[in-house]
Parts: C-alpha cells; sequence; structure tokens
C-alpha cells in the first residue's frame, strides 16, 4: 500500500511542470503581497475612511461587471482549450478564442455605457458623490480587465501558469507601488482620482505583460466562426453560477454601503482584503491543476480527478488552517498598520472572514472539477441556493450587527456552498 504522500497515483505534484510553475508563481506571491499590503495601506491612511471604502465598493462593482462580461467563457476556455490544442484542432482552438474575445467586449462597452449612464443614480443611491468621479475611471479598468482575462485564460489553458499568475496580480501591484512612489517624490497629493488612474496604469501593465507571452496563440484567430450558439447553454450556466458565487462570497460591501456608510465599507474591505489572501494559493491551486483536470476529464479517468481534489483539499485546508491561527495572534498588530481605528471596526470581522475562507481551502479545486467537468448546471444551483441565504442573512443581520453581521452571512455561506460543492463532485465522478 502506497503512503499517503504518494503522489505517483495522479502524478500531478513533483514533475517539472508543477515544480517550475507553482514555485515561480509562489514567488511572485511573495514579492506581490507585501506590495499589496502597503500599497492599500498607503491609500487607507491617504485617503478618509470614506473614500477608502467608495475604492472598495467600486471594486466590488467592477468584479461583478467583469463576471457578466465574461459570460462564463473563461470557463470555457479553460475546459475547451487544452483539448483542442493538445488534439490540433486549430480551426475550434481560435474559433472558441474569437468568441471569447468578442461575447466579452461586446457586454463590457455595455456595461460601461450603463454604468457612465446612471452614475448620477448610483452617487446618489450610495449617497456619496464621489463615486460619479471615479466611475469613468473604473470603466477604463473594466475595459482592461476584460481583455487580461481573455488573455490569462489562454495562457492557464496552455500551461502557462506562472505567466498569468505573474500578470494578475505580481505586475499590477509593482507597478502600483511604483506610481505611488512617483507621486510622493514629487510631492503629489493621493486622492480619489489619482488612485483611480494608479489602478487603470497598474491594470495596463498586467494587459501588456499577458499580452507579450499570448500574442503567440493569437495567430490561431478564426475570425471567420463564431460560437457563441453552440457555447450559449454552457455559458448560461456558468455565468450564473459565477454571479451566484460572486453575491454568495463578495457582495457584502455594496449592501453594507446601502444599509450603513462607506466608512463601513473601508473596515469591512480591509479585512476582507487580509482574508481574501489565501485565494492567491486556491487561485495558483486550480491555474496548476487546469489543464491537467481538462485532460482527465475528456479521458474519463474520473477516478484520478477525485484523488487530486482530496490532495489538494488537504494541503490547502492546511494553509487556510495556518492563516487562522496568525490572524488570531496577530491580526490585531495587522490592522495596526492601517490604523487604531481598523483594530476596533476590523478584527472581529476579519477572523470569521478567514474563517470562512479556511473552509473554502478545504474545497480543493472543487470549482474548478464543476466547471470543467460538465458539472456547471448543478454548481449553479447550489450557487443558487447560497447567493439566495447570503443576502437573506445580510439583509436581516446587517441593520442588527452592522459589518459583523455581514461578515457572519458571506462566511456562513461560503462554508455551505463548500461543502455542497464537495458533494457534488464526489458524488458525480464517482458515478
Amino acid at each position: 500500500m502506497s503512503s499517503f504522500f504518494d503522489f505517483s497515483k495522479v502524478g500531478v505534484l513533483f514533475n517539472s511542470y508543477f515544480v517550475k510553475h507553482g514555485l515561480i508563481s509562489l514567488f511572485g506571491r511573495f514579492i506581490s503581497m507585501p506590495l499589496a499590503v502597503c500599497f492599500n495601506i498607503t491609500i487607507a491612511k491617504s485617503l478618509s475612511v470614506a473614500d477608502y471604502g467608495l475604492i472598495g465598493l467600486m471594486t466590488t462593482i467592477i468584479i461583478f461587471a467583469q463576471t457578466i462580461s465574461m459570460f462564463g467563457y473563461r470557463e470555457i476556455l479553460i475546459k475547451y482549450l487544452p483539448f483542442n490544442f493538445k488534439n490540433k484542432k486549430y480551426y475550434e482552438f481560435g474559433s472558441l478564442i474569437y468568441t471569447s474575445f468578442a461575447v466579452s467586449i461586446l457586454f463590457t462597452l455595455i456595461i460601461i455605457t450603463l454604468l457612465n449612464l446612471f452614475s448620477n443614480e448610483i452617487s446618489t443611491l450610495y449617497k456619496h458623490q464621489g463615486l460619479k468621479l471615479i466611475i469613468p475611471f473604473f470603466s477604463l479598468n473594466l475595459f482592461f480587465t476584460i481583455l487580461c482575462l481573455n488573455s490569462n485564460s489562454i495562457l492557464i489553458s496552455l500551461k502557462k501558469v506562472w505567466q498569468s499568475n505573474f500578470s494578475e496580480r505580481t505586475i499590477m501591484n509593482v507597478f502600483n507601488c511604483f506610481q505611488l512612489f512617483i507621486l510622493y517624490w514629487f510631492n503629489i497629493t493621493i486622492d480619489l482620482l489619482n488612485v483611480s488612474i494608479i489602478l487603470i496604469i497598474g491594470k495596463l501593465m498586467s494587459l501588456l505583460f499577458s499580452f507579450f507571452y499570448s500574442k503567440k496563440y493569437f495567430k490561431f484567430i478564426n475570425y471567420r466562426k463564431l460560437l457563441f450558439n453552440e457555447n450559449l447553454k454552457t455559458s448560461v450556466h456558468l455565468l450564473f453560477s459565477e454571479l451566484s458565487l460572486k453575491i454568495v462570497a463578495i457582495v457584502s460591501p455594496l449592501i453594507i454601503g446601502l444599509y450603513l456608510n462607506s466608512e463601513e465599507v473601508g473596515f469591512f474591505y480591509t479585512a476582507f482584503l487580509l482574508a481574501n489572501f489565501t485565494s492567491f494559493f486556491i487561485s495558483i491551486s486550480n491555474n496548476l491543476l487546469s489543464n491537467k483536470v481538462s485532460n482527465l476529464f475528456h479521458s474519463d479517468e474520473y477516478i484520478k480527478l477525485i484523488e487530486i481534489n482530496k490532495k489538494t483539499s488537504i494541503y490547502l485546508g492546511v494553509l487556510g488552517v495556518c492563516i487562522l491561527i496568525f490572524y488570531v495572534f496577530f491580526g490585531k498588530l495587522v490592522l495596526s498598520l492601517w490604523g487604531e481605528q481598523y483594530i476596533y471596526n476590523s478584527f472581529v470581522v476579519l477572523l470569521i472572514l478567514t474563517f470562512g475562507e479556511m473552509i473554502n481551502c478545504f474545497g480543493g479545486c472543487s470549482g474548478i472539477i464543476i466547471s470543467i467537468c460538465d458539472l456547471e448546471k448543478k454548481g449553479m444551483y447550489i450557487a443558487y441556493g447560497c447567493s439566495i441565504l447570503n443576502i437573506i442573512l445580510q439583509i436581516t443581520l446587517i441593520p442588527k450587527f452592522g459589518i459583523i453581521g455581514a461578515a457572519i452571512s458571506t462566511s456562513l455561506s461560503v462554508v455551505i456552498y463548500n461543502l455542497l460543492k464537495q458533494r457534488i463532485v464526489y458524488i458525480s465522478l464517482r458515478q
């Protein structure tokens, strides 16, 4: 009988691909993480808590907007591109890339138009006219983000994982901090407008880096065939599943802003960012495994998929436990970097959200398995249920308990969602 740590059965961890891309991605994260913390601390100290909350609020809006714009095609690319490229089906390969870019750009332009047309109403809804000022800048950020998501999805599909991870976080955080340094050097005030411009330039640098590594695959783009109708059913399931999952995980700032104020959004947003540092390691794991999962699925090797998920769940789960323990003992010290008021307002929220993220780690790579292995419809149903639960909890608990109520709602919904998606993976793949 093989030992618990014997990975020979699945052959996914100790080969050159996983070592190279995993270690380089982690190296990028070790560069990116302190830079991201430094950037957020600096803008939090430079802006008022209310204005910092607006950055968090607008960031949340953009995350929902990019989910709609992609229309499920990020997962579709990751699902089909490895198989098409491996089997030299370049016609389908190029058509799928063209469809993803065309569909996502079209929806992005529609969303950008709506955001700017109704900027007055959005500002009134959240009782802060600063939103009207930054909506045009975040709209451009959204456009760059969509192009980057398409390009990074191609890289992930074709096992260019460290390039995608560097583009997604590291390059952006390096340039964001560099721009802050330039502002300080020339004694330029850091305000909402300048922060918005910094975020645009940081995202543009990420896009250029991503395009540099993915451009060689653009020659396969087939402009003669749009596969929208062929993928419509799958993309709709993935879209609504992703939207529902976003409601489960990140809707809190939007609801807090309606019931409370942008200062409370700022306190919650800080705890949310810190709690979600674990999500990068989940992202690395999913990116590393996506190509393997796609090929195993198309080869009907379901038992190997279950084994991969079990191993991933254990290692990510241990990481999640370590991060929770760290915040229990040192969370107040970390929050003190933002300021004393963040210790008082964000510490309990941080622990609650980190507990939810710890359970999310124990979910392993089940999310990417659901997206790739024709389980998106089942995934959509559980995401629906958990999103409805989260909204009910949010509107019930936030008026009574403030941002602690928002944290409880989010964490509980995330826990239930991860338990259900694990059940779906194990039951479905064993059949």
